[in-house]
C-alpha cells in the first residue's frame, strides 16, 4: 500500500469522527431538548370558545393555540368533538413540532456532510503532495 493511500485512508476515519461530532450534538438538540411548548398535546386539554364570544365561528384553543372550527362545532355531540379536536391537534403539532424538528435533523445532516467533505478534500490534498 503506497503512502498516499494510507493518508486517504486516515483522512478518510478522521473525516468520520469529524463529521459524527455535529451529527451527535445536532440529533440530541432536535430531538431530545425540544421545548415543551412544541410536544404534541393530548385531546382532553381542549375546550371551545363560542361564536358569541368571538362574534361568529366557534374557536377551539387546545394548549394555547386557537384553531378556527365550524360554526356549530360546540353542537355536536361529544365523541364528534374529540373527532374533529383530535384531527385538529394532529395538524398543529404536525406544524408545530413536526417540521423544525426534521428542517433541524436536516441541517444537521448537511452540517456533518459538509464537515466529512472538507476534512476529505484536506486528505486528498495531502495525499497528492505525498506522491510528489
Amino acid at each position: 500500500m503506497s503512502k498516499s493511500q494510507r493518508v486517504s485512508r486516515g483522512f478518510h476515519r478522521l473525516a468520520i469522527l469529524m463529521a459524527a461530532i455535529p451529527l451527535l450534538i445536532g440529533g440530541y438538540i432536535s430531538l431530545v431538548l425540544t421545548p415543551d411548548w412544541s410536544a404534541p398535546v393530548l385531546s382532553s386539554e381542549w375546550k371551545v370558545v363560542t361564536p358569541n364570544q368571538t362574534g361568529g365561528r366557534a374557536i377551539l384553543e387546545v394548549a394555547g393555540v386557537k384553531i378556527s372550527m365550524m360554526p356549530d362545532f360546540e353542537n355536536f355531540p361529544e365523541a364528534e368533538q374529540k373527532k374533529w379536536a383530535d384531527r385538529a391537534v394532529r395538524v398543529e403539532w404536525r406544524k408545530k413540532f413536526l417540521m423544525p424538528m426534521l428542517t433541524a435533523l436536516g441541517l444537521t445532516l448537511g452540517v456533518s456532510l459538509a464537515v466529512y467533505g472538507l476534512v476529505r478534500a484536506i486528505g486528498w490534498v495531502i495525499g497528492g503532495f505525498m506522491t510528489s
